[in-house]
């Protein structure tokens, strides 16, 4: 996981959001920490909020499920 830290995280529309900057793994689940401009969110590392791809080499998520749940 510590591999993926500084992937840059896009919405469905292909716009950058933020940076993947740090992660908690409290071992039922992820934590992610996206920055986005000077602040940074916390959100679960669930496939229904955000998820990896490899292919590209990115963080894909959907905006509205992204505030939704960002603390």
């Amino acid at each position: 996981m510590s591999d993926l830290i500084n992937k840059p995280v896009l919405n469905e529309k292909g716009k950058e959001i933020g940076t993947m900057v740090d992660f908690d793994d409290y071992g039922a689940t992820i934590i992610l920490t996206i920055r986005c401009g000077s602040v940074d969110y916390q959100i679960p590392y669930v496939d229904e909020i955000i998820e990896y791809n490899a292919d590209l080499d990115v963080f894909l998520t959907n905006q509205q499920k992204f505030e939704d749940v960002r603390i």
